[in-house]
């Protein structure tokens, strides 16, 4: 992790609201653009960190897959598709793609 997450994010992540977590996603699908950019990249961490399947679009194949790598070493669940959200097209496709394999997005 970058070192903003790694400072901010085990804090986050152990707040409790009336006994459980206040950030707890399990069953959740989070679409993150971006996500190869360092603000986006972080979101997809800290979003798998509490438990939600992350979906970590962004240009750049190899930073994706970096994302992704990391998110599972962690043991949480994600997988990179390669999309430029600015050509119409490519997001349709990608939207089927993640709607046919995991069933909903619940946050983007």
């Amino acid at each position: 992790m970058s070192g903003g997450c790694r400072r901010v994010l085990p804090q986050a992540l152990k707040m409790s609201f009336k006994g459980t977590k206040a950030f707890a996603l399990p069953g959740k699908v989070a679409v993150i653009t971006g996500g190869t950019g360092t603000l986006g990249s972080c979101m997809a961490k800290g979003l798998a960190a509490a438990g939600a399947t992350v979906v970590v679009l962004g240009r750049n194949r190899e930073k994706g897959e970096a994302v992704v790598r990391e998110i599972s070493e962690a043991d949480g669940k994600s997988k990179f598709f390669a999309c430029d959200v600015l050509v119409e097209e490519a997001l349709r496709d990608v939207n089927d793609s993640v709607i046919e394999e995991f069933g909903k997005v619940c946050q983007l």
